[in-house]
């Protein structure tokens, strides 16, 4: 489990491919977010847990769909059924082609599915939309354009 802590939104990212995990961890800590790392829906929960010390709350969850232990759908139910983490948005990352159902949908916050493989651009730009849903002020001024809330400032 890796954490870092800036000003801006704080961002949990839950995947078991440690590569995955390290190039979004590092494009999000360069662009001025608090990351912090699980690989796996259960080390996820444990970084939430009010218990922890200290407890991560996050802004945006951004999770794979198949991982051990507890998946990222799973999480996402949790997430939603938990009064501290029911409003959390939550971005999906999937193998090609696979698609979530209406149900499965409706029972979290994921706002947007991503198949992977993932253009690391793509990514910030839907990370950007999401938060911008909430507040602008979770998001680097970099990161916002002149004109609305979505795009990027940073190259891919």
């Amino acid at each position: 489990m890796n954490t870092n802590t800036n000003s801006y939104a704080r961002i949990l990212i839950c995947d078991d491919e440690a590569h995955i995990r390290q190039i979004i961890y590092r494009k999000l800590t360069a662009a001025g977010f608090t990351v912090a790392e699980a690989r796996n829906g259960q080390e996820a929960l444990a970084l939430l847990d009010p218990g922890a010390h200290p407890a991560f709350l996050p802004n945006l969850v951004i999770t794979d769909l198949q991982m051990p232990i507890i998946t990222g759908l799973e999480l996402c139910q949790v997430l939603r059924r938990r009064t501290d983490t029911a409003h959390v948005p939550a971005l999906m990352l999937t193998a090609r082609g696979y698609i979530l159902s209406p149900d499965d949908l409706a029972q979290t916050n994921i706002r947007q599915v991503i198949s992977k493989p993932f253009g690391v651009k793509l990514l910030l730009d839907r990370v950007v939309s999401v938060l911008a849903e909430q507040s602008r002020d979770l998001i680097p001024a970099a990161l916002l354009t002149s004109t609305g809330t979505g795009g990027t400032g940073l190259a891919a």
